[in-house]
């Protein structure tokens, strides 16, 4: 009885003109539908058995086309490290003290042996303190250095890029993800730029838990922008001031001041990595019975030149492996009196190793 009733009903169906125009309709579409599919394979197969495989023109076109496309990030990071965030200052404000950013200046000067250096009396900028410096493969020089008034705002860690050895800046605020909420202002940046290109930024901060300030590390892309990755070194509870680090084929090395440990007595870590150190003996640098302080180490031919201050002084330590240190003769840089440009101290020396084999330095003096 069910399958006579549903033949019944199908019948029905089958007699009824509006049912078989719609199952037509439908069928007809569908067919069409088909073909245009099977027809579009066919032309596109066709096409491509008639044009044969890429000539070396097209395949160039293609590969320039693919190579823009993946460089469009490279090329938004260039215009970012071109155009100027702000204009650094002129002379110098009032600040929470008589000595700080805020009565610094940054000059520089030059030589073609590390040694001898001759001012170039050029006023890189003014409430300016802590530089460090770096040049990246294609001979672009990177100094880092806390600006106190940095477009309206104040005591924070800055970058000036050049790319004429010198001779101009560009002048850059840093996005510092991380050091946000609760913890003072990541300052003392030390910078490492590793083989692969990424910047490693080095800088004291103090997440305000009663330990005292500590070496951060934080790295990025475009020495503009960086992560914080963590703590590098810690004092435990013992101050951790204006960190540099070197590296050797065996290792890395850290220097930072001590808190209340004297002008010649650092904190000396040393890593395997460069994102962890272990605390070693405290390292001093004293030349002729006086001590200096430690502020930047560079790789030079056959071995490695410290450059240290006394605040009217710059001298250099050499070493062949990064852990002993001789004093070298002479002196680098002394405070000129007579100068209209510099008074009062002469200190926090910042030396990089150019691409033309020559050596520039940054240091900080007062403004008159």
């Amino acid at each position: 009885m069910i399958i006579e009733s549903i033949l019944n009903k199908v019948t029905l169906l089958l007699h009824n003109d509006k049912w078989v125009k719609i199952c037509l309709f439908v069928s007809l579409f569908i067919l069409v539908l088909l073909f245009g599919v099977i027809f579009m394979y066919f032309k596109q197969e066709t096409s491509r058995l008639v044009q044969g495989p890429l000539t070396q023109e097209q395949y160039s076109q293609k590969k320039q086309s693919f190579q823009q496309t993946t460089n469009q990030q490279d090329s938004r990071q260039q215009f970012e490290q071109k155009s100027v965030d702000f204009t650094p200052p002129t002379g110098k404000t009032t600040g929470p003290g008589q000595n700080g950013p805020w009565v610094m200046r940054l000059m520089s000067a030059k030589s073609t042996d590390g040694l001898n250096f001759t001012r170039t009396n050029q006023v890189i900028t003014d409430q300016g303190d802590v530089p460090d410096l770096a040049v990246d493969k294609n001979g672009k020089i990177y100094l880092y250095y806390v600006g106190w008034t940095v477009a309206g705002e104040q005591n924070k860690t800055v970058v000036a890029i050049s790319e004429d050895n010198g001779k101009t800046w560009i002048y850059k605020k840093l996005g510092l993800i991380g050091f946000e909420g609760g913890m003072a202002a990541a300052v003392d940046p030390d910078i490492q730029i590793l083989d692969d290109g990424t910047f490693r930024l080095y800088v004291t901060s103090d997440p305000e838990d009663g330990q005292g300030p500590r070496t951060y590390y934080a790295e990025g892309k475009d020495g503009i922008n960086f992560t914080k990755m963590g703590v590098a070194f810690s004092g435990s509870g013992r101050f951790v001031l204006d960190p540099s680090t070197l590296r050797t084929p065996s290792g890395w090395h850290f220097f930072a001041g001590v808190g209340g440990g004297g002008i010649e007595k650092g904190w000396h870590a040393t890593s395997e990595d460069g994102k962890t150190f272990t605390q070693q003996e405290y390292k001093e640098f004293v030349k002729d019975g006086k001590g200096y302080i430690f502020t930047n180490a560079i790789a030079i031919p056959g071995g490695y030149r410290a450059y240290a201050f006394d605040n009217r002084t710059i001298v250099s330590f050499f070493s062949t492996d990064g852990e002993n240190w001789t004093a070298e003769d002479g002196v680098r840089l002394t405070l000129d009196p007579s100068s209209q440009l510099e008074t009062g101290v002469l200190k926090d020396p910042a030396v990089a190793r150019l691409s033309d084999g020559s050596y520039l330095m940054v240091y900080v003096t007062k403004i008159p």
